[in-house]
């Protein structure tokens, strides 16, 4: 998982603003369930379209923008310094596309559930 500070200094690089709102709201889930022992599992909530939605939504176009950083950073698992911001725009789409699949498609490893007595933490949300 990349850290808050690297997402931090990708957004002032590509659109001159942190917008460390946008990354604390986008990993809140690491908390909860720390990359070490869930993986990838915090992304399934909101680094996809409906995490896009709400981020637009509160912080508008710059946050649209920052969200965008962030998703390249997570999909390339590292820095991105050799893309141009225009690049990053051109391959997002796709990069959406396979968080959107992650999310709608991911199925949590056995000790993920268990603790929720077998059931996943959005569907006990949506209960």
């Amino acid at each position: 998982m990349t850290f808050i500070e690297a997402h931090c200094e990708d957004c002032r690089r590509f659109i001159k603003d942190e917008m460390v709102g946008v990354h604390r709201f986008l990993d809140q889930y690491a908390k909860m369930f720390p990359v070490m022992h869930f993986y990838d599992y915090h992304r399934t909530f909101l680094h996809n379209s409906y995490g896009l939605s709400l981020v637009k939504a509160m912080y508008g176009n710059e946050g649209e923008n920052a969200f965008i950083v962030h998703i390249m950073r997570d999909y390339e698992s590292g820095p991105i310094d050799h893309y141009t911001f225009e690049q990053i725009i051109k391959d997002f789409p796709r990069r959406l596309m396979w968080f959107n699949t992650m999310s709608n498609d991911y199925s949590p490893a056995p000790y993920v559930l268990r603790g929720w007595g077998g059931k996943s933490l959005i569907t006990l949300a949506t209960k």
